[in-house]
Formats: structure tokens, C-alpha cells, sequence
């Protein structure tokens, strides 16, 4: 008779062969148990169920009901992270966040699937989503013969789903100030476009860290007009009153040399953005070497 059926939906034929293929791993060998125990596959339309069926009547029905059990719940909450969570949260962006854009879904889609793929979540947090949803599934079976899979996580599984919700804030959240740093980086660009050139050459110097300083073409400091030479930036943020982009932009240079060991920088990067080709990267001038870190070049340790 049977005493366990898992419903699941599957939306195509490859959807109920991966269902079947993962549980059936599970269960290598479920013909050949001598405790009359037995395992098939059900496809009705958009369904796939997995029916097994044993001797309730059996000596050792009790004991192998358990095991099975065990290794079923443990089977589906690897089949729900490793195949359903895509759908999940591409349902959870759909219906609980504002983005009408295709494009905003499935930047916000692909973000989160990847924080939650297995090289960047870690395997001891994946391992740990999965025993947790295993104990949930597993101690509903112990009370029911049926089980509905995906009713169980829309109704079910608070837990889980609140664990997907907040990896979702935090995309979203970072998807939203990616989005006002380019609107405002653009805004700047714009300005910067049509400012008339107020000096020919300055020159940008990284003292290292967050810290820079602005010469003019005669390596002069420009206290006077920037008002406070040395800037202190805070990394990956960026304000209107940020003193060296807002010095920048006073200044309306025609054209900029900035020296630096560390392009890469997240303000370098900005200054990039907003003033283009007026920017002039130095490859280490004979000037770098006046400048603390000047005997290094690229990570190089000079005499």
C-alpha cells in the first residue's frame, strides 16, 4: 500500500526527470530491499509525484518507514535549493518588490542566486539551509502521508523563505544605490561636459590610502583655490561635498595627471568616470618619487 506521496510542480517533462533522477540517487537500490518497500514516479500534466509504497504490515515496516523518511527529507530540500530556489526568488522579486523594468527583475534575479550559489555562500551555510529545511520536511512526514512541496514553502517554511527575503533586501538595497551613484555620477559627467576650462594642467597626487593632494602644472599646492589641500575619502562612497571630486570640479581643469600605485581605487575610479578624457594616468614620473610610496612602483619595493 502506499504510505508516501510527494507531489511537486513541474512545469516541463526535464522538470519531472530532474525530480525523479535526484530522489531516485537517494534511493539506489529501493527494488532490491527485502522489506517489500518500492518506489515510482506519477507525471499528470504539470505534476510529478513520488509514491512509495511498503508493507505496513511487515515486521520491519516501522524501522525502514523511518530511514526512508530520512533520506526522503534530506533528498527534497537539496531538490528545493539546488532546483527550485531559482523560481523562488524570481516569484518573491516578482510579487513583493516594485520593479517593473525586465532588466531591474533579472539583474536583482541573478544577483541573489549568486550569493546563494554554493562558491560564494560557503558550503557549511548551504549545508546548514539545507539540514534545516531537511528537519522541517522530515517532521512534517512523521504526521502525514502527503505532502505537497511547494505548498509546504510558500505556507511551511517561514524560515527558509525569510533566509531568501533577506539575501533579496540586501541585493536590492545594493542594487538601488548602484543605481543613484551612476545617476548622479552621470550628473556630475554632464556638468563637467559643459564647464569651460579654468586651468590647463593640475596635478593629482595619492598619498596612499584615502588621502590626495592637488598641484598645479608647476607642482605648486593649490591651498588657495581648493581650500584645504589634503582630502580625506571615504572609500566606496561618494557625496556631492566630497572635497576632491567637488575640487575637481571647481578647478575645471583641461586636463588632469593623476598620480597613483593604486588605480584601482574606488575614488580614482570615479574621477575616471566623471572627467574622461581630460584624465592623464601617470606610469610613475620622476615626480612620484618626491611623494610618500614614491619608491615603489606597482607593488615593487625601490633602493
Amino acid at each position: 500500500m502506499e504510505f508516501c506521496i510527494v507531489t511537486a510542480a513541474a512545469g516541463s517533462k526535464k522538470d519531472a526527470e530532474r525530480f525523479a533522477r535526484l530522489i531516485r540517487r537517494k534511493f539506489n537500490g529501493l527494488h532490491r530491499d527485502k522489506s517489500g518497500f518500492k518506489l515510482r514516479f506519477v507525471t499528470d500534466g504539470d505534476v510529478v509525484r513520488a509514491v512509495f509504497e511498503g508493507d505496513v504490515a511487515a515486521y520491519s515496516f516501522a524501522k525502514r518507514s523511518i530511514s526512508i523518511r530520512e533520506k526522503l527529507s534530506l533528498a527534497l530540500a537539496e531538490y528545493v535549493i539546488t532546483e527550485k530556489e531559482a523560481d523562488i526568488v524570481r516569484r518573491l522579486v516578482s510579487r513583493e518588490y516594485d520593479f517593473t523594468d525586465t532588466e531591474d527583475q533579472t539583474v536583482i534575479v541573478e544577483s541573489c542566486l549568486h550569493l546563494l550559489s554554493p562558491e560564494i555562500e560557503g558550503t557549511e551555510i548551504r549545508d546548514r539551509r539545507c539540514g534545516q529545511l531537511a528537519v522541517h520536511i522530515r517532521s512534517y512526514l512523521e504526521e502525514n502521508s502527503e505532502l505537497n512541496l511547494d505548498g509546504f514553502i510558500a505556507f511551511r517554511m517561514k524560515e527558509y523563505m525569510d533566509q531568501i527575503r533577506e539575501t533579496l533586501d540586501y541585493v536590492v538595497d545594493e542594487y538601488l544605490l548602484d543605481k543613484q551613484y551612476e545617476e548622479f555620477i552621470g550628473l556630475l559627467k554632464y556638468f563637467v561636459h559643459f564647464q569651460e576650462t579654468q586651468i590647463g594642467v593640475v596635478h593629482l597626487i595619492h598619498m596612499g590610502g584615502s588621502e590626495f593632494t592637488i598641484y598645479n602644472e608647476h607642482m605648486m599646492p593649490l591651498e588657495a583655490a581648493v581650500g584645504g589641500v589634503v582630502a580625506q575619502i571615504a572609500d566606496n562612497e561618494l557625496e556631492l561635498g566630497d572635497v576632491i571630486v567637488s575640487s575637481l570640479i571647481s578647478l575645471s581643469p583641461g586636463r588632469i595627471v593623476v598620480h597613483t600605485l593604486e588605480p584601482e581605487v574606488q575614488i580614482i575610479s570615479t574621477i575616471r568616470q566623471i572627467f574622461g578624457e581630460r584624465i592623464e594616468m601617470c606610469e610613475y614620473c620622476p615626480r612620484c618619487k618626491a611623494f610618500p610610496g614614491g619608491g615603489r612602483k606597482h607593488g615593487n619595493q625601490g633602493p
